[in-house]
């Protein structure tokens, strides 16, 4: 298969979670050779070196030879940072560069008028489970991005996860969503976990039951035709256990609760990126 990443200078503007799950994927994908990722952080050396020894990875802050001839540049700050990270980086920055934008929240128009020129850029948000390979990253392409930098925002992404790609208005619910949902789904699994506690369960055996009722639900939809509706359907039966239960998360507005928090977390995000825009 050909590699659409061979001999391309790919430099992190951040040092987190995220920016080393990608370089672990890339890594591990041998899709990237290590002395052609570069890595800075907002002054936190002990970070860096952490990195450079885990990965032996190239690690600099002097942002004119983190930036040379890159062909990529993630932009992986703290919200907070990023628009003093980018003055700092704007005068060795050009419009052949590709930008994959890992503050998702902040829009790309804004993030040109950063640069001050026509580079493309995307706005990309993977999610914790990246750090295992498991991400759902979506992509929102904005200006002057061609069909060819979605291909290898696609290719880079894939290194940690499936990814999809959406339009900049989508991009938003995407952060709300995905970005969010491990956040949702480990606050069910234990209030799950303390029910199986509440009922006499130790404590690692109601976690064990859950988890793994997780993980086979989960192949079970991936692998199923059938509509979600239907496959929790199979489960109820008539006056049964589920059926009793079912009973009590819709008097509690359990699906109600989980649109409308999603729905908040959308907002939220336009919220914060119109803030961080100003």
């Amino acid at each position: 298969m050909f590699n659409m990443l061979t001999n391309k200078k790919i430099s992190f503007i951040g040092a987190g979670t995220i920016a080393e799950s990608l370089i672990s994927g890339l890594l591990k994908g041998k899709l990237v050779d290590p002395e052609l990722i570069w890595i800075t952080n907002n002054r936190n050396a002990e970070r860096l070196q952490k990195i450079q020894k885990k990965y032996d990875v190239n690690v600099t802050y002097d942002r004119k030879v983190l930036l040379s001839n890159a062909n990529i540049v993630i932009l992986a700050m703290k919200p907070k940072n990023f628009t003093k990270a980018m003055e700092e980086i704007k005068p060795y920055t050009y419009e052949n560069q590709l930008f994959l934008s890992l503050v998702s929240v902040i829009s790309s128009v804004f993030v040109s008028k950063l640069l001050g020129h026509k580079a493309p850029i995307i706005r990309a948000c993977p999610n914790t489970p990246a750090a295992i390979g498991e991400s759902a990253t979506g992509l929102a392409p904005g200006n002057y991005v061609k069909n060819r930098d979605i291909l290898i925002a696609t290719y880079l992404f894939d290194a940690i996860g499936s990814v999809t790609t959406v339009t900049e208005k989508e991009i938003d619910a995407v952060t709300a969503l995905a970005g969010s949902a491990p956040a949702y789904i480990f606050y069910l699994i234990e209030a799950m976990e303390k029910a199986g506690e509440a009922l006499g369960l130790e404590k690692e055996v109601s976690k064990q039951l859950v988890v793994q009722s997780l993980i086979g639900s989960t192949h079970l939809i991936k692998s199923s035709s059938e509509e979600t509706s239907t496959l929790y359907k199979q489960v109820m039966s008539p006056q049964g256990v589920t059926e009793a239960g079912f009973e009590i998360l819709k008097q509690y507005k359990f699906q109600e609760s989980i649109i409308e928090g999603i729905k908040r977390g959308t907002e939220r995000s336009r919220e914060i990126g119109e803030i961080l825009s100003k």
